[in-house]
Parts: C-alpha cells; sequence; structure tokens
C-alpha cells in the first residue's frame, strides 16, 4: 500500500508518564523502570529523584531532567492508570502516511510538571518545527495536526485556545483527555499508591503527591458525595494527602481552559475519541473517621461507565453541549491509542476520506480487573454486549514475554463471563480477553501487578 501524503505538521502527545525522562545521560524514567514488576522495590527507591519540591507551581524546577522520547511500551503507576505505550501509534501513522520530509514531531513532555509550562514548551516546538517545514516543503499554507493521549490533550487545548496555538492549527484529536478529570488521581493523592504494601510504596506516593500534573487530573465535577447523598465539589471539601495549593490551582486550570475555549471560534477542527463499557471510578465518599475515600462506579445510582480511568462524561471538552459526536470503542484507557479501529479513524481523518472500519459489528467486551493483587491470584469478570462469545483470557508477562492461556472465561448469564487466572509469579501482566472464533471481535486489554504475598 502506497505511503498517503501529508500536508500538514504532524504532532503526537503522550499521557502522563509517557515520556522517558533523562538527567546527566541517566534514564530515571522508562519503559523498564515504570512497569517495575519483580524491580519493585529498587525502582520506587530510583523514583525519589523525580520528587518535586513543594509549591513548584507552573515552575521549572531546574533539576537537570529532560523528557527525550515517547515511551514504546508499558508504562504505569498503580491505581492512576497503566498505558501501553505509543510505539504503536507511531509505527501506525509511520506505515500509513509519508513524512520523509520530517514533519512527524513526537512531542515528549516532563509530564511532573504543570499542564501551563508543558503548553509553552509545546508553543515553542511547534513553532520552530512549523516554520521549518513550511519552508522546506515549499507550503507556507501548512498547518498543524495534533494527536493527543490522556493528559496530552489537557497540554494541546491549552496551547490552542489560551496561549493562542489555533491560529496554525487545523485538527486536534484526542484520545481519553480528561477534560473533566479523573477519580484515579482523587484516590491516589488521597490515599497514595498501593496502600496494601505499606511503606514500601512511601517513594512512589511522594513522587505523586509532589506533581502538579496529577493535581491537574482530579474531577471538576461534584463528586464527594455526604452522608445526606448530596454532591460536592472538590473545591468545597478537603482532600487529606492532596497539596491545597496545587489543588486549588487545577479548579483554576480547568476554568481557564472551559472559559478560553468556550468564548472563541476554534478555528481548527475537534475529533474526540473515548472508551466505554469498561467499569469507572464516578463519585467518592470520606472514608469513617478520617480514613480513605471509598470510590464508587456510578453518580447517582447511575453507571455512566467509560474506559476504566477517565469518565464517559469528562472524555470531551466542557463547552460540548453533550458527547453526541464522541467516537467511542470499548476499550481500557491505557490501550485506546492502539486500537485498530481508532487508527483507522485517525487514517480517515488525516485524509479526509469517510470514515470506516469504527463500528465492525463485532460485539463489545467490558473488563473489570484489579489493579494489582498480592497473591497471584487474580479475578477476571467481562461483560460482553451482545451475542453469547466463546471468550478466552490471555495473561502475558511484560518484561519476559511469557504467555499463559488463553484460557475459557465462563458464562454466567446476562452476558456475564469470569474465571481466576493463576498468575505464576510477581511481575506485570497484560491480561487481554478476545473470542479467538471472530476476528472481527477486537481484544479488551488490561494491566495487573502481581505481588508477593506479605
Amino acid at each position: 500500500m502506497a505511503k498517503a501524503p501529508v500536508t500538514d505538521l504532524v504532532v503526537v502527545l503522550p499521557g502522563i508518564m509517557g515520556s522517558t525522562l533523562v538527567r546527566d545521560g541517566r534514564e530515571l524514567w522508562n519503559s523498564r523502570i515504570a512497569v517495575m514488576g519483580r524491580h519493585l522495590l529498587r525502582g520506587m527507591r530510583d523514583l525519589e529523584r523525580l520528587v518535586l519540591p513543594p509549591g513548584i507551581g507552573d515552575d521549572d524546577p531546574q533539576d537537570g531532567v529532560e523528557a527525550v522520547a515517547l515511551l514504546p511500551g508499558l508504562h504505569l503507576l498503580p491505581g492512576v492508570s497503566a498505558i501501553d505505550g505509543y510505539a504503536g501509534l507511531l509505527g501506525f501513522l509511520e506505515r500509513r502516511f509519508d513524512f520523509s520530509g520530517g514533519n512527524l514531531l513526537p512531542f515528549p513532555y516532563d509530564w511532573r510538571l504543570s499542564v501551563r509550562l508543558n503548553a509553552r514548551r509545546l508553543g515553542s516546538a511547534v513553532s520552530a518545527a512549523l516554520g521549518d517545514w513550511r519552508e522546506r516543503s515549499g507550503n507556507p499554507g501548512a498547518r498543524t495536526v495534533l494527536i493527543a493521549h490522556s493528559m496530552g490533550g489537557l497540554i494541546a487545548a491549552h496551547y490552542l485556545d489560551v496561549l493562542g496555538g489555533r491560529a496554525d492549527a487545523r485538527t486536534l484529536i484526542t484520545m481519553g483527555t480528561p477534560f473533566r478529570g479523573s477519580l484515579n488521581a482523587l484516590a491516589v493523592l488521597n490515599a497514595g499508591v498501593l496502600p496494601g504494601l505499606g511503606g514500601f510504596a512511601e517513594p512512589v506516593t511522594r513522587l505523586a503527591r509532589s506533581l502538579p500534573s496529577l493535581h491537574q487530573l482530579l474531577p471538576d465535577w461534584p463528586c464527594v458525595v455526604g452522608a445526606d447523598g448530596a454532591r460536592t465539589g472538590l473545591d468545597r471539601v478537603e482532600l487529606p494527602g492532596a497539596d491545597p495549593q496545587l489543588t486549588a490551582d487545577a479548579h483554576r486550570l480547568r476554568a481557564e481552559l472551559a472559559n478560553a475555549a468556550g468564548a472563541l471560534d476554534a478555528g481548527y477542527r475537534t475529533h474526540v475519541f473515548g472508551g466505554f463499557r469498561q467499569p469507572t471510578g464516578q463519585s467518592a465518599t470520606p472514608g469513617p473517621a478520617g480514613g480513605p475515600f471509598r470510590t464508587s462506579r456510578s453518580l447517582d445510582g447511575v453507571d455512566r461507565d467509560g474506559d476504566g480511568t477517565v469518565p464517559r462524561f469528562s472524555c470531551f471538552p466542557a463547552h460540548h453541549a453533550d458527547d453526541s459526536e464522541v467516537r467511542y470503542v470499548a476499550q481500557r484507557h491505557g490501550s485506546l491509542q492502539n486500537h485498530p479501529a481508532l487508527w483507522h479513524q485517525v487514517e480517515a481523518i488525516l485524509t479526509a476520506q469517510a470514515p470506516r472500519n469504527f463500528l465492525d459489528g463485532g460485539p463489545e467486551l467490558s473488563l473489570d480487573l484489579p489493579d494489582a493483587v498480592f497473591d497471584g491470584r487474580c479475578p477476571v469478570h467481562v461483560t460482553a454486549d451482545g451475542g453469547r462469545p466463546a471468550l478466552g483470557v490471555t495473561a502475558e508477562d511484560v518484561e519476559t514475554g511469557a504467555r499463559t492461556g488463553p484460557r475459557g472465561l465462563r458464562h454466567r448469564g446476562d452476558g456475564r463471563y469470569g474465571t481466576t487466572l493463576e498468575l505464576p509469579g510477581p511481575g506485570t501482566f497484560r491480561i487481554a480477553v478476545a473470542d479467538p472464533a471472530d476476528p472481527a471481535a477486537h481484544p479488551v486489554v488490561g494491566f495487573v501487578q502481581s505481588f508477593p504475598a506479605a
């Protein structure tokens, strides 16, 4: 297949944790460290070097840390998200499009820092790259196309709508961007990372709680449910574990984005992709006696689902009237950017062809997994929308590539399936559920960390 020409500059932004971080030639964050798994304790201690000083706000810590590349493989922060890397997305773009002129710009960024700071850095990088591309291509009308996963979409939106980048933009494509936040950020800032590990997880929790970026992912809908059932926003309650100044600033950032986008004729087109049919946190209740908040997968008694990290109602900009123009795929947050149907839609957008291969008639699957297990036993719960497929589940050790399964899932009625996987040892495992007999059914993928029993 001949590669399609691209006349614009295409910029790819990863989500939080999605860039390799280097200081003095040493990688402090990469796919190997980010998975941790068998090297958990050593990896956690290394992360101490990335902790930011209090009160950093939108400033540059000037600690010598640089973002040098998009992470190709799995990277995760337990409880926040598990992202299956960007090699698949970048590889697809390079296979289908002609970027021989140098007009594909992966934009790694220091994901610890604030959205505002990274948006300014994006503006500088795009300005230089677009000027060079216009000169090399002889096309002074070339513009930018931004493809952004997760938090990368917030950075892109701030650059476009607040900093004026829309003047040179043609298209913004977002995938699972938490425009209204994610309850996962609330849970991690409040209870810490993997509280079941106790003191062993403290280095990662200190890192998480120092990050302006993670605070800027806090939910801005009224998500805290009181004893009387009434809902309140995080701007009116105390969230133990979170930095009060960073929390307040996160609310100001969301207001900036909403006001800027709602008050202008953007001048560029937005295409929003979201995941749905996955169990997703939507509300929280303060714990007894000041204990950790308890999260719920419903809001006002209704489960609106999402991608496992970003609720369905959070994946589109706040100024949109509803989500009727969102393209949904039944996939979890960390694998949205690797979903073949989504790739085909991106191809259709970039080539201005009619959408194809999006809704292919295959069954849509919902996968419910724990973030971590401590005895090797991993419960797997799946719901299939339509038909009664013969589903199987496979566990792959992301460090060694060793695979277990496929193991059949038992049908329990009403489209519900389940089993318990016996993971072979400690590590990080990619859990995939699919119907081997139906090639039209896209697998749904999640990640579980297995730790030795205490």
